[in-house]
């Protein structure tokens, strides 16, 4: 049986048809459900169809082949019917968390405003500050601060303290 007989007879029985029609189909789903899994099953039910539908190396590099320009153009046949708006609002999330939302990437440190400490590492510009036996990441405002010496928190930003050196 030559290559091009193997190959079409891949592609005349049902039942691999379908197979490498549901893997396909989950890999296009994959652009709607984000995270991977979808797409990775149908890769592998596309790769088993592949591997037990076909008879020689050769038919499974050219329906490997033909299989992967399909996929190709039917991802891109799928973007481009997504309607622009789906786009923009379906397909990423485009809310943002802010903290007068109750959204916290962390600890909140604006409780250390104000509060006085000690450089515990060279802050140039940032390092580590204590304040009331706690060990805190710490910036300078402009400057670089010597160890030992006495910062007074003027700001927060995430997760550091803004200091100044007191004089």
């Amino acid at each position: 049986m030559s290559s091009m007989e193997g190959m079409f007879g891949f592609f005349s029985d049902p039942v691999f048809l379908a197979w490498l029609a549901l893997g396909i189909l989950l890999i296009c789903i994959e652009l709607f459900v984000p995270g991977g899994v979808v797409g990775s099953i149908g890769f592998c039910i596309v790769l088993a169809t592949i591997l037990f539908g076909t008879h020689t190396v050769a038919d499974f590099f050219l329906v490997s082949a033909l299989v992967t320009v399909t996929t190709v153009i039917l991802l891109f046949l799928v973007v481009k019917l997504i309607p622009e708006e789906a786009k923009k609002n379906g397909l990423f999330l485009n809310m943002r968390l802010t903290k007068q939302q109750g959204f916290s990437s962390g600890e909140d440190l604006s409780f250390y405003l104000d509060k006085e400490g000690m450089t515990k590492s060279i802050l140039r510009p940032s390092g580590k500050i204590c304040i009331e036996q706690t060990l805190l990441d710490a910036r300078s405002e402009n400057t670089f601060i010597e160890s030992d010496k006495k910062v007074r928190v003027i700001g927060v930003e995430g997760n550091k303290l803004i200091v100044r050196e007191m004089e």
